[in-house]
């Protein structure tokens, strides 16, 4: 059986985000197969040696690593009839972008198309606020997304494609069917409404389960106030990503 053409994208979010809900969208498209967080588990393995002592950051210590990258390299698990009857399928594997190691080589990237996925960054402060007691720029990933971006921007044959959580959760119809077209995929109108088949845990679709709709304007206004200097530079360095946003937007890429 010969292999199908595989394209393969990468969606890079931030911990504090909800992205299940873009990939599941994804899943909805022809010829799509989805994989959710393949790095997480090589990621925690690595942080666990690390702190314990055993890691010095040589390849041979990095075995689980660079088996899941084998992996992401490789061909998707899905059906062998599924395979046999695709000329080509797209393979969308999201990621939080802080489990991409960045001392180790990323030349792997190169067979990703990227998306890079970015949040009002009051919410994201929020967030973080709720689940760590020592609030940094890093933990808001965004440093993160900026290295990948910037990193993708020199090496890749391709720009990154840069959208804001705000404006699939404004426009999804819009958005989706943008990164379609960027993606060469074709837009399934089912992409953008709510979810057929609910998963526990799952509250809903767009509007109903983004975290802006639960964290009332007081309190992202109180832990930016808290925070000044770390939301500029969240603002800062996402300005400098939606250089390359995939929808014309206003407001430093919120959906007028």
């Amino acid at each position: 059986m010969n292999s199908p053409d595989i394209q393969r994208v990468a969606l890079w979010c931030a911990p504090h985000q909800q992205p299940s809900r873009l990939l599941r969208s994804f899943s909805r498209c022809e010829g799509v197969v989805t994989t959710d967080e393949p790095l997480a588990a090589a990621f925690l393995d690595y942080r666990r040696r690390y702190h314990l002592g055993e890691n010095q950051r040589s390849l041979d210590e990095l075995g689980t690593w660079n088996a899941a990258v084998d992996r992401m390299l490789g061909t998707p698990d899905v059906e062998p009839t599924e395979l046999s009857l695709a000329p080509k399928i797209t393979w969308v594997q999201k990621h939080l972008a802080n489990h991409l190691l960045l001392h180790t080589s990323k030349d792997w990237l190169l067979a990703f198309r990227h998306v890079i996925v970015l949040s009002d960054p009051r919410l994201q402060l929020a967030a973080v606020e709720h689940r760590v007691e020592d609030v940094s720029l890093e933990s808001t990933c965004v440093p993160h997304q900026l290295a990948i971006y910037h990193w993708v921007l020199e090496h890749a044959d391709a720009p990154p494609l840069v959208l804001f959580e705000e404006e699939l959760v404004a426009s999804p119809r819009k958005v989706l069917a943008a990164l379609c077209e960027a993606l060469d995929l074709r837009f399934n109108p089912d992409m953008a409404t709510p979810s057929l088949g609910r998963v526990e845990g799952d509250a809903g679709w767009y509007q109903e389960e983004h975290e802006l709709a639960f964290l009332a304007e007081e309190t992202l206004a109180m832990s930016a106030a808290r925070h000044p200097r770390i939301l500029r530079d969240c603002q800062r360095m996402q300005a400098e990503m939606m250089q390359h946003s995939l929808v014309n937007s206003g407001r430093g890429g919120l959906v007028t």
